[in-house]
C-alpha cells in the first residue's frame, strides 16, 4: 500500500519537474500535465482505500468470530474462571487488529478526499489556462453545414 502512494508521489514529482525543464510547453501544457498527475494521484488514493478498507472488513470479521466465542463460553453451563480469561484475552488481538483497520481506512479515505481536492483545484487551473488572458474558455466555433 505504501508502494502505491510513493509511486503517486515520484510521478508527480517526475512530471512537475519536467513540466518546468521545456521551454515549449505553454501554459495548459503544463497545466494538463499537473491534471494527469492528479488524476493518478486520485486513482492511487482509491487503490489505498479500497485495500485498506479490505483489511479493515477482514479484521472486524476476526473480531467478530473472537466476540462470537467469548459469549459461548459465557454461555457454556458452567464456564470456569480460567476458562472467562483465556476466552476475554483471546479478544484483545482481534480488537487492535480491528481499530488499526478503522484508522488506517480512515487515514486512506482522508488522503482520497486530499488528492481530489487538489485534482479539482488542477482542473481549475486547466480551465484558466485554457480560458487565456481574455478570461473566457476558448471554444471553437461551429462551422455551417455545407
Amino acid at each position: 500500500m505504501p508502494g502505491l502512494l510513493a509511486t503517486a508521489v515520484a510521478s508527480i514529482v517526475v512530471v512537475t519537474a519536467l513540466a518546468g525543464c521545456t521551454g515549449g510547453e505553454t501554459s495548459v501544457d503544463r497545466a494538463r500535465a499537473q491534471v494527469t498527475a492528479k488524476e493518478n494521484a486520485v486513482a492511487s488514493a482509491q487503490a489505498e482505500l479500497d485495500a485498506a478498507s479490505q483489511e479493515f472488513c477482514g479484521a472486524s470479521r476476526d473480531y467478530i468470530d473472537a466476540l462470537d466465542r467469548y459469549g459461548d463460553v459465557l454461555n457454556d453451563t458452567a464456564p470456569t474462571v480460567g476458562d472467562v480469561r483465556v476466552a476475554g484475552a483471546d479478544l484483545a488481538d482481534p480488537r487492535d487488529d480491528a481499530f488499526d483497520g478503522a484508522e488506517a481506512a480512515v487515514d486512506a479515505q482522508q488522503a482520497l478526499v486530499v488528492a481530489q481536492q487538489e485534482l479539482a483545484e488542477a482542473q481549475a487551473a486547466l480551465a484558466a489556462a485554457e480560458a487565456g488572458p481574455s478570461g473566457a474558455p476558448s471554444v471553437a466555433e461551429p462551422t455551417a453545414p455545407p
